[in-house]
């Protein structure tokens, strides 16, 4: 992920998407989950609107294991904090 990532109107850092999982899955995994969902959905993972955000976190939620139910939790947090 490149240092300088551009938040757009509305929304999420990739880096904060990284610390939502990072304390269950360790930074690195955390770091790899998010590029491979992003990829997945086909966006820019340093031009994130909020909509794209949701989108990646939704196909982490799908995986199985740690790495989906930190992503559904994740999902819900960025839910309830940028409504």
């Amino acid at each position: 992920m490149s240092a300088k990532s551009h938040v757009p109107e509305g929304g999420i850092a990739p880096t904060k998407l990284v610390e939502l999982l990072a304390p269950a899955l360790g930074e690195d995994v955390a770091q790899q989950t998010i590029e491979r969902a992003c990829q997945v959905v086909g966006c820019d993972i340093n031009d994130m609107g909020r909509a794209e955000a949701l989108r990646v976190l939704e196909v982490v939620a799908e995986q199985p294991g740690l790495v989906g139910i930190t992503g559904r939790f994740a999902k819900s947090r960025v839910l309830l904090q940028w409504k």
